[in-house]
């Protein structure tokens, strides 16, 4: 007989961050815990992220407790099912390992965040890689533009994905590509909110787009663009990855395994996950999020099975 049990976590952050529009001191989660007939344990991090997740934390705490509580069988409708519940789900029910070690070498990404100085900072710290993501559009234009350059100084050869979360407009978007060295733009996700004038954008200025909030819409259909580089693909957002990852195997696109800042549990899965999908055009990772939480149990990798445990245990179902 399967065991149920539901832990809540909270994960204070070094300083507040801002997702569109929400000042967040720490992430609040919970562990969803699966143990077999065995008695095997594993394990899913339900964390909704908001100003991106469709759902509260409350409603999936609410969602899953009652689709156990009535016996439904897990596997059973689960298009009706929150992102952030299904992505725990399969992750507990396939039984996705914490701790897993692959030979696989995936590239992740490094994830620059704060104000001028402290980016600059942090790609100094990290040896100045060829590869970084950063945030643009929380700042002004002209610091958005004053960082891109920053970086070309100190590394001529670097690469720069940007994430603009659908905040420019289109002119503001024009006017950063007017002013920056597009040889150094490797792609940007997501410059407005209007999927069409990315397009419009990627074909005036030829530079490549990465798909991200847009792959959450459901009224959006894909459909193949020469400029459309790469998928960023968030588990905890989208619950099921499977359809866009046969999507860029067809068309050719870069796959980006991307956290939304849960716990080390979900980036330990994501890992898996990315280490275990193949696509021509390559697989990266984007869990580099760890760093700016405060410590606390489930902000490390380190044994997190017993950490777990030690977790207060909100509900349980025998």
């Amino acid at each position: 007989m399967m065991q149920w049990k539901l832990f809540h976590y909270q994960i204070p952050f070094v300083s507040s961050l801002d997702f569109k529009g929400h000042l967040l001191t720490q992430r609040s989660g919970c562990i969803l815990q699966l143990s077999d007939e065995n008695g095997r344990l594993s394990w899913g991090d339900i964390c909704p992220l908001p100003g991106f997740s469709q759902e509260s934390l409350l409603q999936a705490k609410t969602q899953i407790i009652n689709l156990l509580e009535q016996n439904i069988p897990p596997l059973v409708n689960q298009a009706r099912l929150y992102p952030s519940v299904k992505f725990a789900l399969n992750c507990a029910l396939q039984k996705i390992p914490l701790g897993y070690q692959s030979n696989n070498e995936i590239i992740s990404t490094p994830l620059l965040q704060g104000d001028i100085y402290s980016q600059l900072a942090q790609y100094k710290a990290l040896g100045c890689p060829r590869l970084v993501k950063i945030k643009v559009a929380r700042a002004s234009l002209t610091e958005d533009i004053a960082l891109f350059h920053a970086l070309i100084n100190l590394n001529n050869n670097i690469q720069i994905r940007c994430d603009a979360n659908q905040a420019w407009s289109y002119a503001q978007a024009a006017q950063f590509f007017t002013q920056i060295p597009l040889i150094h733009l490797d792609y940007i996700e997501e410059p407005t909110l209007i999927h069409q004038q990315n397009i419009a954008l990627a074909q005036s200025y030829h530079i490549s787009l990465a798909l991200d909030e847009t792959l959450q819409d459901p009224c959006f259909t894909y459909q193949p663009h020469p400029y459309i580089k790469a998928l960023i693909l968030k588990p905890s957002l989208l619950g099921c990855i499977l359809k866009w990852v046969k999507i860029a195997q067809t068309d050719n696109l870069h796959i980006n395994l991307s956290a939304s800042f849960e716990s080390s549990v979900a980036l330990q899965q994501i890992r898996y996950l990315a280490e275990n999908t193949s696509c021509v055009a390559g697989v990266s990772l984007g869990i580099d999020t760890l760093k700016y939480f405060q410590a606390a149990p489930l902000a490390k990798n380190r044994d997190l099975e017993n950490k777990i445990q030690h977790l207060e245990c909100i509900w349980h179902k025998n």
